[in-house]
């Protein structure tokens, strides 16, 4: 079978047929998509670990992030970004994985190998590293940035 490197024209995913999908969000290289049980799907480039699965590779579909399946947590707001994701669990926990260059992911390090590691709670709008920094709302409703200096 041959692969396009474009779809012209809207095209229905069918490895989400039959899955009631309530948020999705597309990053730089990569997509990823909440189903209406809070499961998170990621596909696309695997650059840094923003997958999710543990490893560096490519999906060219959608596929279960089953770290987070399996712990319950349930993912109510997920966004794809430059090479990182980021997620809010219904419980307001956030979480991060990706490139971590320049602090992007929060973690604190410039390591790529970390999956899945959550960096506190949110209770607001989740905006992933569309630019080299990202910020979520702490319960205090204080803006807490990170990222490179200069760019905050």
């Amino acid at each position: 079978m041959l692969f396009s490197l474009s779809q012209c024209v809207p095209k229905i995913i069918d490895e989400l047929k039959g899955r009631k999908i309530i948020s999705v969000d597309a990053g730089h290289r990569h997509s990823v998509c909440i189903d209406s049980e809070y499961n998170l799907y990621t596909w696309g480039s695997g650059t840094g670990g923003c997958l999710g699965h543990g490893d560096l590779l490519g999906r060219p579909f959608p596929v279960l992030v089953s770290q987070l399946a399996l712990s319950g947590v349930g993912v109510a707001r997920a966004s794809a970004g430059v090479d990182t994701t980021m997620c809010v669990t219904r419980g307001g926990d956030v979480y991060s994985w990706g490139k971590s260059k320049h602090g992007r992911i929060g973690q604190g390090n410039e390591l790529i190998d970390q999956c899945n590691a959550c960096i506190g709670s949110a209770c607001g709008p989740l905006t992933a590293d569309r630019e080299p920094w990202a910020k979520c709302l702490a319960h205090d409703a204080a803006c807490l940035p990170f990222g490179m200096v200069g760019e905050l």
